[in-house]
């Protein structure tokens, strides 16, 4: 995963760091949901 990011980095193009925003918006979101989804378990 690290590695994407430092691709991302390095490339520094406006297609990549638009791509960035929006994989980190839904990764956002999915982790948002997964710590909700364990927060009603506890």
């Amino acid at each position: 995963m690290l590695c994407i990011y430092i691709t991302f980095f390095f490339h520094g193009t406006q297609e990549l760091l638009l791509f960035k925003k929006l994989f980190l918006l839904l990764h956002q979101d999915g982790f948002d949901t997964l710590f909700q989804q364990k927060a009603e378990l506890f």
